[in-house]
Formats: structure tokens, sequence, C-alpha cells
């Protein structure tokens, strides 16, 4: 899968690191779901302002829908706790838009706001195969906003 956008570390915002056989997982789990939105997480550890990702965990979407995702609630508590258990963290989450650009919406940062020491994976499927783009959400005076993020793709 391709990374687009602005994928340069700036101004302290924390950096993924990811395995390019994860990132192929959640082209294939997007792509599956088609024309519908869907996502999961990202587990892994912490290392200061990095977040390394082990595993991606596909979560089932709350009801179909091709213009908004929300996660089963007890399939993600499930996967968070066991995800404690072993020691890890949530370190992003992940959902797709079928249709249009890369960009998160007001209802994806506010349903997101939740993980609020994360980063957001957005998938796109705008020219036809799956484009991701990085996102650390943050809430203003003003609202929320998504500030564009690093992406850091190792071979595995």
């Amino acid at each position: 899968m391709e990374c687009a956008g602005d994928q340069r570390r700036e101004g302290g915002w924390r950096a993924l690191t990811i395995t390019a056989a994860i990132l192929e997982e959640i082209g294939r789990h997007v792509g599956r779901s088609l024309p519908y939105e869907s996502g999961g997480i990202l587990v892994g550890s912490r290392v200061s302002d990095a977040l390394y990702a082990d595993e991606f965990v596909p979560l089932e979407g709350a009801l179909p829908s091709g213009h908004r995702y929300v996660a089963r609630a007890a399939q993600a508590t499930r996967a968070v706790l066991q995800a404690d258990r072993a020691g890890k963290s949530v370190v992003a989450t992940v959902h797709s838009h079928p249709d249009g650009a890369g960009e998160p919406s007001l209802a994806d940062m506010q349903n997101a706001y939740g993980y609020r020491d994360v980063l957001h994976i957005v998938v796109h499927f705008c020219h036809g195969a799956p484009v991701c783009r990085v996102y650390q959400y943050q809430r203003t005076k003003e609202g929320y906003r998504a500030q564009p993020a690093a992406l850091v793709v190792i071979a595995t």
C-alpha cells in the first residue's frame, strides 16, 4: 500500500514505525470491506515520542456504512485489554474512506479522540488503490484539528 501526504517529522509530532507486511495487511483488510468503511487498531510499543506497531487487529464495524466507521465496542475493548495483558499498547487507530480523500472528518476526530496518545491512519481509495495518511489529532479552542504525522515503513 502506498503512503501519501506529509510524512516528515515536524514540530515534535510522533512518528509511527510499521512493517511493510502490516501495512499490506491493513490494505487487504480495508479492501475486502469495500464499499464500506472499516478499520482496526495497531498495537505495539512506545519509546518516548516514537510508536512501533507490532500487530494490526482488524475490528468489525458496528454498522455497515460507506461514510462512517465505528468499531464494535465490545470487540475493541477486548482487543485493547488483550494488548494490555500482553504488555503492549494501542499505538494507532486505522479506518478507511472508500470514497474521497484521506482527510479525517470531524466525526472521525471526535470518535477517535478517546485515543489521545496514539496516531490515526486513514486509508483512502481516491485513485483506486489504497493509500494511507497518518495524523495526530488535537483538540483546540476552535475544535479538532488533524496534523500530519511521520510514518516510517520498514522491510520485514
